[in-house]
């Protein structure tokens, strides 16, 4: 990625650790909002319960998901742990691809079943005997049991998570997989550093199995290293 910071001042581990961090605070609450409150929700889609239950049991199944391997990636990042974050890069933009076409396609049936929702709506507060607090209601002035203005505020919220939330989400995907590849060159410096730090101790280029494991961070260098004892100092080889 061509960018090393975020929003001007914040370092791309210190987003990336944001980003996961609120990311699954955001599916928590979708995953718990649904299953609360799926019984008033399918309630609007009385005529075509075939259709909406599956998108919806989708739906909360879908924000569970992503809910823990948000936290995964908090781990992840918390850590700089390069494997698991490498693995939620990859991660990460598959649930964008996912969750753009799981909003859209839900946004587009409500959008299409405008009409139909609003009469399975007050069918549903007919049954339950009053107004009930309705997903919508009390935004935008509209008022408990109003069914057209809180159809009509889920539409404009949906709008909203769409276009807004999911252009956002994409740029998060970008600042992680930045961090990724920012996490990897820091590695890589960072071994650069030691077989440097190496040949100024030791007067002498790292051997072979140095190499190695350098190339492997993960695992430890050897504990005992032959000195050159002749002043004559050999050119540094990398």
């Amino acid at each position: 990625m061509a960018f090393n910071s975020c929003c001007l001042c914040l370092s791309l581990h210190q987003a990336c650790l944001i980003i996961t961090t609120a990311s699954a605070f955001i599916y928590g609450a979708c995953f718990l909002w649904l299953l609360v409150r799926h019984e008033i929700i399918l309630g609007y889609f009385q005529q075509e319960p075939q259709t909406i239950q599956p998108i919806l049991w989708i739906l909360i199944t879908l924000s569970g998901i992503i809910c823990l391997c948000m936290l995964v990636g908090a781990f992840g990042s918390l850590r700089q742990n390069q494997k698991i974050m490498r693995l939620f890069s990859i991660v990460y933009w598959g649930i964008s691809a996912v969750v753009l076409i799981m909003t859209l396609a839900t946004w587009a049936v409500l959008l299409a079943k405008r009409d139909t929702a609003v009469s399975s709506c007050k069918e549903y507060l007919t049954q339950v005997g009053g107004s009930r607090g309705l997903p919508g209601s009390g935004v935008f002035g509209a008022y408990v049991g109003d069914c057209d203005a809180s159809i009509r505020n889920m539409i404009i919220v949906g709008s909203l998570i769409v276009f807004i939330g999911n252009a956002l989400q994409i740029y998060w995907a970008c600042i992680v997989s930045a961090s990724v590849g920012r996490m990897k060159s820091n590695i890589g410096h960072q071994q650069l550093r030691e077989l440097e730090d190496h040949y100024n101790y030791y007067r002498s280029p790292p051997q072979q199995q140095q190499y190695y494991y350098a190339a492997h961070a993960q695992q430890q260098q050897p504990t005992e290293l032959n000195r050159i004892s002749s002043t004559h100092k050999p050119p540094m080889t990398y």
